[in-house]
């Protein structure tokens, strides 16, 4: 397994809840609030979407932030029938 691999796959176990109707597992760990985890700077973000702007550094944390719900911060993007389906 590769370390990208690694990793991404600890941060799903981690944070991923796919009951919860909040996004993909990329959109749900890039909400990870959990800044002192040793791997919270190198976690997976998705590519485009109202989540891939989540800070990658500390520094850049910010309080505003930090209050967001995880999965529900942002459910615009998704479609009507997206959320209703959970996906």
């Amino acid at each position: 397994m590769s370390l990208r691999k690694a990793i991404d796959e600890k941060c799903k176990d981690c944070i991923y809840d796919p009951k919860c109707g909040g996004g993909t597992w990329r959109e749900q760990v890039a909400q990870c609030s959990v800044v002192a985890c040793p791997l919270w700077e190198v976690r997976p973000m998705p590519g485009s979407g109202p989540y891939a702007d989540a800070p990658r550094l500390r520094a850049d944390v910010t309080k505003e932030w930090l209050r967001k719900l995880v999965g529900y911060a942002n459910l615009a993007h998704r479609t009507a029938e997206e959320q209703d389906n959970g996906t």
